[in-house]
């Protein structure tokens, strides 16, 4: 009986610790689906967190990053980007090319967001759901919910712009 006992309350403690994963940096691979590449950690499998420096793409499919709790990195097909720093009180992504959306719930106390784009740092610091489109020669941005203040403008980038 003692033994059944110990062996389901270590089934469950071993479930409840598998449930829940808590990423200490940014770069925690989320979700992907279909055609994603991603690094390969040094035990040769697919790494589930992307390194400082790292580069992900997208052929025919789509990957979501966890940036810090409560913001999200989600690439489109085709799309490609750079894991610049991973340390959540700085975290920054170079969108290379492709497509990005990034999702911000909610911005811990002390922590910093930023896209780069072609030495262009721009500044995540509302929550809000912002797309970027790099072409050839620029990017576009849309805010769909926030607000970007953009080096170079007078004013900010709001909601539905």
């Amino acid at each position: 009986m003692l033994t059944r006992m110990l062996l389901l309350v270590g089934a469950l403690a071993a479930s409840a610790a598998a449930q829940n994963v808590i990423s200490a940096r940014a770069g925690f691979v989320n979700y992907k689906h279909g055609d994603v590449t991603l690094p390969v950690g040094r035990d040769g499998k697919t790494a589930r967190q992307i390194e400082q420096g790292q580069v992900v793409s997208t052929r025919h499919g789509r990957l979501e990053l966890l940036l810090t709790p409560g913001s999200f990195l989600r690439l489109d097909n085709e799309s490609e980007a750079r894991l610049l720093s991973s340390r959540l009180h700085d975290v920054r992504v170079e969108l290379l090319s492709g497509t990005a959306t990034v999702e911000i719930n909610e911005i811990l106390k002390g922590s910093a967001l930023a896209l780069v784009w072609r030495e262009q740092t721009i500044p995540l610091a509302r929550t809000g759901l912002y797309r970027f489109e790099a072409g050839p020669d620029s990017l576009r941005v849309y805010v769909e919910k926030g607000k970007l203040q953009l080096a170079g403008l007078k004013g900010a980038v709001k909601s539905g712009k």
